[in-house]
């Protein structure tokens, strides 16, 4: 992902080029957890990003759009990726919102800026963490090969 190969770039410019390089056991379980944090802030259904879309945008059609929308992309992300992610997640989170999300406890007070900010960071992180690197932008092409970052 471009947030990983950024992290890589900065802790070790050089140090990697053209080499595979052995990680520990715990670099493993921060990039899975990363990857998992992410998904759960897309915006679709019963998810934390589903419920972040309803706070943001109320109890109208927009969340459920954007719902429609990340469910569509992350279907047309499991026929274009190498990995079956997209597809199993996508697969999951269409089972899950079988119910309308509960409403909110206070519908009336809009959201704060604080709050806004914060989700638009999410954005940013699930952007950063699920998006690939571009194979031209890619630092370690011979190391990882092409997309697995």
């Amino acid at each position: 992902s471009s947030l990983v190969a950024t992290a890589a770039l900065a802790l070790c410019p050089d140090a990697l080029e053209g080499l595979t390089a052995a990680v520990h056991p715990c670099v493993l379980a921060g990039y899975v957890g990363v990857t998992i944090n992410a998904l759960n802030l897309l915006p679709v259904g019963r998810l934390d990003g589903g419920r972040m879309a309803q706070a943001l945008a109320g109890p109208t059609g927009a969340a459920r759009a954007a719902s429609a929308f990340t469910l569509l992309a992350l279907g047309l992300a499991s026929l274009t990726s190498d990995s079956d992610l997209y597809f199993f997640f996508g697969l999951f989170a269409a089972l899950v919102q079988g119910r309308p999300e509960p409403a909110c406890r206070d519908e009336l007070t809009p959201v704060s800026q604080a709050r806004v900010v914060a989700a638009n960071a999410a954005v940013v992180f699930v952007f950063a963490a699920l998006l690939p690197l571009p194979a031209g932008l890619d630092p370690f092409p011979s190391a990882f090969g092409s997309g697995v970052l």
